[in-house]
């Protein structure tokens, strides 16, 4: 299998998941050897002027947030077509996975998470 390379810096290792506005990879920063996770915009929305300015406007907001709980933007990327945010890695179980799988919180767990 080829490797799939977005920008000639980011190798794709896996599709972490779908969602109504695209894709989710795992992938690795080719100059820092760095995990982090490609947030692409589905092809079809990248041909709406408006959907393409909203995904930009969710990227400089997430990017201008820090918290130790809030993942990292590290670039943000117009390639032809292609739409994508490069975000900081975090391989962990997300809330809705955890919250199926073990149930309610007791207060001292939420007040862990949203610490």
């Amino acid at each position: 299998m080829d490797k799939k390379v977005f920008s000639g810096r980011y190798e794709i290792k896996r599709e972490l998941g779908k969602g109504g506005m695209g894709i989710i990879y795992e992938a690795v920063q080719l100059s820092l050897n760095r995990h982090v996770a490609i947030k692409s915009l589905h092809a079809q929305l990248s041909a709406d002027t408006s959907f393409v300015a909203r995904f930009q406007r969710e990227a400089r907001a997430m990017a201008r947030l820090d918290h130790d709980n809030i993942i990292r933007i590290h670039d943000v990327v117009q390639e032809g077509d292609a739409n994508y945010i490069v975000m900081e890695f975090f391989d962990a179980t997300d809330l809705k996975q955890r919250l199926k799988n073990q149930g309610r919180f007791s207060p001292n767990e939420a007040l862990a998470v949203i610490g």
